[in-house]
Parts: C-alpha cells; structure tokens; sequence
C-alpha cells in the first residue's frame, strides 16, 4: 500500500472549499483507497458520488471482517446490509478473530429474518 499523497491539511481544502468538483473528491477517494484508508475514503468517495469506488469498499470490508467500514459504506451510500454479506463478514470476523464484528454481525442477521 503506497503512502497517500494527501496531507490532512490537503483532504481539509478538498473537503472545505466551494469550489472542489465531484470529480476531485472522487480523485482524493481513489488516493485514499490505494492507501488503504478506508474510513476517509469511504467519505471523500460519497462527497464525489463514486458508487464503484464505495462498492469497493464496501466488498473489502466485508472480505476484512471489518464490520465499522461495512456499515460506514451502507451508511453513506444508502443502501441496506446485505444479509450474505454480513454472513460472510461475520466468519472472517471470526476467524481473524474480531468476535464484537463477528458477535454484532450474526446479531444483523439473525434481526433480518
């Protein structure tokens, strides 16, 4: 993972001025993402409006057991858990073992039925 070129007085310009376009924060999302930020990508992504780059996210997340970058993504995006996916997040929760991931993501799934 290369370091991002993105200072965080760099991410607080591109986030603050009027005058960033989608494209530049969808940019700024991608550098991140390279870097494996993900919770900051994750928004610079969503202010860019880069479905992709969120479902991305979103699928690393869930291949992670990372359940806080999972819900963050469903969050922004809009969208509703996937109950395959929080199965499948939750076991690699488990096996990395992330057992609060693991616990809170069975407990999703167990509410969706």
């Amino acid at each position: 993972m290369p370091p991002s070129y993105l200072s965080w007085k760099t991410r607080r310009e591109l986030s603050e001025s009027p005058k960033t376009t989608p494209a530049q924060l969808a940019a700024a999302g991608q550098e991140l993402l390279a870097s494996d930020r993900l919770a900051e990508a994750s928004d610079f992504l969503a202010r860019g409006l880069d479905l992709e780059g969120l479902a991305a996210i979103k699928n690393q997340a869930v291949e992670e057991g990372n359940l806080f970058i999972y819900d963050r993504v469903c969050q922004l995006h809009k969208s509703y858990f996937s109950r395959s996916e929080l199965i499948k997040l939750a076991d690699k929760a488990e096996s990395l073992g992330l057992f609060a991931y693991a616990k809170r993501a069975k407990e999703l799934v167990e509410s969706s039925k």
